[in-house]
């Protein structure tokens, strides 16, 4: 998963904690005990910088505390998207973020910006398909509207 503060929704990682889900959040996989530890994770856990309508795309942007790995190794990619990052399409956002003086800043300030259009595929000579090759072998869109903080 991202880090919690990441993610955009407040108090997930409490309530998944409540219905028994760890949050890993992997940071450097460098060593083999960094790499099992996320070896067997089912579902990796991620928001994205916009989602497209016309093309059910997503753009998952990595960066520190929020590692690509949570978009690519598990079997099941649970992408949270709030309505707010809901655009008709990509040259709609980049045009809302040009206009806004936000786009380059956005270029410079993530390591990898990945434009996810589905589960991973991947074919051999034959033609006989396969899932979850090079990525998830399936992608789940949680759109949703505006979350508050619990009160304390």
């Amino acid at each position: 998963s991202w880090a919690p503060e990441q993610l955009p929704v407040p108090a997930l990682q409490e309530a998944l904690t409540d219905l028994n889900f760890r949050l890993i959040t992997p940071t450097d996989l460098s060593t083999t005990e960094a790499r099992n530890q996320v070896r067997y994770i089912r579902f990796g856990l991620t928001g994205v910088e916009a989602a497209f309508a016309g093309t059910g795309s997503l753009l998952v942007a990595s960066g520190p505390q929020s590692s690509r790995v949570a978009s690519l190794l598990p079997m099941r990619h649970l992408a949270l998207i709030p309505f707010s990052r809901l655009y008709p399409s990509l040259e709609a956002w980049a045009y809302e973020r040009r206009a806004a003086g936000k786009l380059v800043d956005l270029y410079r300030s993530r390591a990898n910006l990945s434009l996810i259009s589905g589960p991973s595929k991947s074919a051999d000579i034959e033609m006989n398909l396969t899932l979850g090759v090079h990525g998830p072998k399936y992608v789940h869109a949680i759109l949703f509207g505006s979350v508050e903080e619990p009160s304390s």
